[in-house]
């Protein structure tokens, strides 16, 4: 059995994520200048931080990773 996941299927259907503060939980683990880029539909969250670099927000485990060094 397969199953055809398309991209839409895999992120939340926000239209804006600059409204509000989609970090405020996580700004201990971000930092104040990351800004949140795409929320999955899990939950989780990309965010771009300072530098440029893409981050990966695991919001279950609690963990922030670099995922790629720019957009």
């Amino acid at each position: 059995m397969s199953v055809d996941l398309t991209f839409t299927d895999l992120v939340a259907p926000i239209a804006d994520l600059g409204v509000g503060d989609a970090l405020q939980c996580w700004r201990w683990l971000s930092g104040p200048e990351a800004r949140p880029a795409l929320l999955t539909a899990l939950g989780d969250l990309f965010i771009e931080l300072p530098d440029g670099a893409i981050a990966f927000l695991d919001t279950y485990e609690g963990s922030l990773r670099k995922v790629a060094v720019d957009r």
